[in-house]
């Protein structure tokens, strides 16, 4: 079952079925002497085709603000730091360990920004982190990163005392993209190196997402919802041309596969009143070109005509 997806701002993938897209934005802020981390996530509008576009829960809207006591962060290394304090030191960890940062490599914005510019707005920041990072991060990992995956671009820049002071160095890095239900914390912990690793995000088997006021969010299962997530998996073959395949080309290939992993689920013809329908999220061109080839299938709960309705528990996950 598929249907028009929409994108806005940096967002996760849509669902083939009656989910579009997830959109979070995440911003790393620094300071002269220390650092500050500023999350926004979220997005109020609708897509063009009318279908609700999901929030983030525990971060929509959020500022939070910590004083990070670190100067240098070293190309390829990891880092972690408390998130529920106003200031806290930076522990520089194995990336394999759980950690917030990886960071990638310095930069300047004196050639642009002189000594009596004004501090860049809130707003402002996003733009300036994908102008002097993205490049640089395409570079370090030797592909791009999927703008719908598993991670996206950070970075440790001044805040506004450093940058009266005339600091203007800024130090890119990469950060996990993701649902956050812990309304303390900024950032998704992750682990393992970026590089190298799949770049598909792949909700847990059983999460949950609801229709709630328009948005679809990640829920408890014991809460209305449409949806519940059933696991990946990788499309096989090569579509024909030299690029990204079609919406079609790609329906084809997930269509089966993802209802071979539903059927265990079919064998109960409803599910609280409900019936069932095997669900998908498409692979942006986007993310083809970096190299993601795995997706997500999901059990979607819809009455007799096809229109998405909420149930009200949990599906079993079936026995092997």
């Amino acid at each position: 079952m598929s249907i028009d997806r929409d994108r806005v701002n940096r967002t996760w993938r849509g669902w083939r079925g009656p989910v579009v897209t997830i959109a979070i934005n995440v911003v790393l802020v620094g300071a002269v002497g220390c650092a500050a981390v500023e999350s926004r996530a979220g997005d109020s509008r609708a897509a063009t085709d009318g279908t609700p576009l999901p929030s983030s829960p525990g971060t929509a809207g959020a500022d939070r603000t910590v004083d990070l006591e670190q100067y240098i962060y070293a190309t390829g290394h990891c880092y972690t730091w408390r998130q529920e304090i106003s200031k806290s030191d930076v522990k520089d960890v194995p990336c394999e360990d759980r950690h917030l940062f990886e960071a990638v490599d310095d930069t300047d914005l004196d050639k642009e920004y002189s000594s009596s510019a004004f501090y860049p707005r809130p707003e402002e920041w996003p733009d300036i982190i994908a102008r002097y990072c993205s490049q640089m991060m395409d570079e370090y990992l030797g592909y791009p990163l999927d703008p719908y995956g598993r991670f996206g671009a950070g970075a440790v820049y001044p805040d506004s005392v450093g940058w009266e002071q005339g600091d203007r160095s800024v130090t890119c890095g990469i950060v996990a993209s993701g649902t956050e239900t812990d309304p303390l914390t900024a950032f998704m912990p992750f682990e393992g190196a970026v590089r190298g690793a799949d770049q598909a995000w792949v909700p847990a088997v059983g999460t949950c997402f609801s229709d709630d006021a328009g948005h679809l969010t990640e829920t408890s299962c014991a809460a209305p919802h449409n949806l519940q997530s059933i696991g990946a998996v990788t499309v096989p073959g090569t579509p024909p041309g030299d690029g990204p395949p079609s919406d079609s080309w790609l329906d084809e290939q997930a269509s089966q596969l993802c209802a071979d992993l539903a059927a265990p689920y079919l064998r109960t013809d409803r599910f609280d009143s409900a019936s069932l329908t095997p669900q998908w999220n498409p692979i942006d061109p986007e993310s083809w070109r970096a190299g993601t080839r795995r997706t997500s299938c999901y059990v979607g709960f819809v009455d007799e005509n096809g229109t998405s309705v909420p149930v009200h528990a949990a599906m079993p996950v079936p026995a092997a």
